[in-house]
């Protein structure tokens, strides 16, 4: 008599498939696998902060723009790549700057290295007080590759040398612009991408430079060298704006990105 054949049973579960070799190399091997995951997270974290946006300025040449008048230029932009970049509200600017130490400005004597700003503007005396090296007016600037002074020849004001935004944002600290040049907007000018006069007129250079009484030679008629300093304030991201008193409105202010144009202008 035939046997019917049995009812089938369930299926069998599927084993899960377990890394060979004994229990303490495996659990190894999956730590191992997870803080390479980790690790490989964190990289690409890190890679991908490297790219935020941020802005810088840079200082371009000088150029001889009519007879004896010089107007250089800068250029604010933004990058993700450069790493200078700064996190800024776009306020700062540029001016025009001389190479005088030939006449002994600033007043350093034999010792005309600098590492900084604020050792072409001032010299702290042994018994503490503040010796000026420059007129009054007069803004150095110190480049700290080749350790040299050099120096805004006239007021930081003066639009024949300088284009800034306000000092402190709001009106501006400068006298009135000229005829059909653009007047500050409300709160502030702030820099768009683009490229800008160093000096917002002509600078017109007079021979024999016109040094103030007790500074420089008389009837200076040497050689010059010309170039661009330019300086953009930094807004770190507990700062609601930029704030020039701790970046471009001091000698040595930490928070900004100033810079020297690489050309050079030397006049006979």
């Amino acid at each position: 008599m035939p046997v019917d054949p049995p009812e089938p049973g369930p299926e069998p579960t599927p084993s899960i498939p377990r890394l060979p070799g004994p229990p303490l190399v495996r659990d190894w091997r999956v730590l191992a696998a997870i803080a390479a995951a980790l690790a490989l997270a964190a990289s690409i974290s890190a890679i991908l902060g490297l790219y935020w946006k941020g802005n810088i300025i840079t200082a371009e040449k000088v150029m001889v723009v009519g007879p004896d008048e010089l107007q250089g230029e800068f250029t604010v932009s933004t990058t993700r790549f450069d790493p200078r970049k700064i996190t800024s509200k776009r306020t700062g600017g540029a001016c025009l700057v001389a190479d005088f130490n030939d006449v002994d400005i600033p007043k350093m004597g034999g010792n005309r290295f600098c590492s900084k700003n604020s050792d072409c503007n001032e010299k702290t005396l042994s018994d503490g007080s503040i010796e000026k090296l420059l007129p009054t007016g007069w803004g150095g600037y110190c480049d700290t590759q080749a350790q040299t002074c050099w120096v805004r020849p006239g007021s930081g004001k003066d639009w024949a040398l300088c284009n800034k935004t306000p000092m402190y944002l709001g009106p501006p600290d400068f006298d009135p612009p000229p005829d059909g040049e653009p007047v500050y907007p409300s709160p502030g000018k702030r820099w768009d991408d683009g490229k800008y006069p160093s000096n917002l007129t002509k600078y017109k250079l007079t021979k024999p430079f016109n040094f103030p009484a007790g500074w420089g030679r008389p009837n200076y008629n040497g050689p010059s060298k010309w170039r661009v300093a330019a300086c953009l304030n930094e807004a770190l991201s507990t700062m609601p704006d930029d704030d020039p008193k701790k970046g471009c409105g001091i000698f040595d202010g930490e928070l900004r990105m100033e810079v020297l144009s690489q050309e050079t202008l030397t006049l006979p």
